[in-house]
């Protein structure tokens, strides 16, 4: 059986945790991307509303 040096585990923690921090940063901006198309879509709908 093969084991893993200490380096080679936290060069492997330090890009999990990375990769981490970038799928937080990419659903937080999705989150805001989907708000931002929400109220869009509501501001639409209420001209709509008010024209008629």
């Amino acid at each position: 059986m093969e084991y893993s040096t200490p380096q080679e585990l936290e060069r492997f923690e330090l890009g999990y945790m990375n990769g981490l921090e970038r799928v937080k940063w990419f659903s937080h901006r999705s989150v805001i991307y989907e708000n931002i198309a929400f109220e869009y879509q509501l501001n639409k709908m209420e001209k709509e509303l008010e024209e008629h």
